[in-house]
């Protein structure tokens, strides 16, 4: 919101900073001078915004840093019970191996089942284990740090590329969109040459 009102007050800063000039210029000193209160009050508003823009951004920035952290230390608390879960498996395994053993009678078949039973118990709790596990690291926005980054840069490139079509200067092409950029700049540039200030003084 802040953002955008800041964008609107610079606008209408340059519209009447433009007003202000032409109405001088043509000796409308009363119109100017209205103009001008306006112009004047606008560019206090602009300032205060700009400001409150800056430590909105600042606080933005700490909240981040304070997700980050959270995410951390679930990711830390999430690998140390997956570091319990394992030794759990190892030490109920060894305890069902240690009770086959102590039960276990001189048919090898009987034993060769317990084997097979064990086996399967240990594989089923070691795959709910692991699904549990990745419906846990799914749950976690690790991606919103990389779409902050590429909104961040989107922004920052349309902002360059208002201010050189605005001051006429040409950016270097970039892929496809490089020479329709350029042909914005020069067709800019050449409106700003040809406009009435340029005329009136030919």
């Amino acid at each position: 919101r802040l953002m955008g009102q800041v964008k609107k007050q610079e606008a209408e800063e340059q519209e009447l900073i433009a007003k202000t000039t032409a109405h001088l210029k043509a000796g409308n000193q009363e119109v100017a001078a209205k103009y001008a209160l306006r112009l004047q009050q606008v560019k206090q508003d602009l300032e205060e915004n700009r400001r409150q823009l800056e430590e909105e951004e600042t606080t933005y920035k700490n909240l981040v840093r304070t997700r980050d952290l959270s995410i951390n230390e679930a990711r830390a608390k999430i690998e140390k019970i997956a570091r319990g879960i394992s030794d759990l498996k190892v030490k109920r395994a060894t305890a069902d191996l240690s009770e086959m053993a102590a039960g276990m009678i001189s048919s090898i078949g009987g034993a060769g089942d317990t084997l097979n039973r064990l086996e399967e118990m240990v594989e089923s709790e070691r795959t709910q284990a692991a699904g549990r596990a990745r419906v846990a690291r799914d749950s976690l926005p690790l991606d919103d740090l990389d779409i902050q980054e590429v909104e961040q840069q989107a922004m920052a490139n349309q902002a360059l590329a208002s201010f050189a079509a605005e001051a006429g200067i040409a950016l270097e092409p970039d892929g496809a969109k490089g020479g329709a950029e350029k042909d914005a700049a020069k067709e800019a540039q050449s409106s700003r040459t040809m406009g009435p200030g340029n005329m009136e003084s030919q």
